[in-house]
């Protein structure tokens, strides 16, 4: 059931940066992950992004029920359970649109 929110998250966060581009995606799961409590998730801010992705995917956990936050990668609390990390691939065609985001979740960290 959790499996489905994070494909919703990442579909959701998918459609809304690329505008209406066509897009591929995928979602991998380790077989023996558990996402049923992820506790304190903190959302590290990719180095070269300027649009605060990080904000975005942390607003969306959020809205699924999970208590995120994010920032740069040297601010993660302590309490921190479950660290996102993310990169993001962007092309130019008129306007600037998403051609990939590759999101990865690290429990006990």
């Amino acid at each position: 059931m959790h499996f489905k929110l994070f494909l919703q998250l990442f579909i959701s966060c998918a459609l809304i940066l690329t505008s209406g581009c066509a897009s591929k995606l995928t979602a991998n799961i380790t077989p023996d992950a558990n996402t049923d409590d992820l506790g304190n998730i903190y959302v590290a801010r990719f180095e070269p992004d300027k649009r605060n992705l990080n904000a975005i995917i942390a607003e969306e956990l959020n809205l699924l029920g999970y208590n995120a936050e994010s920032g740069e990668i040297n601010d993660k609390p302590n309490n921190t359970d479950t660290l996102v990390t993310y990169t993001d691939r962007w092309m130019w065609d008129i306007t600037m649109y998403m051609i990939a985001i590759d999101m990865q979740f690290f429990e006990h960290i």
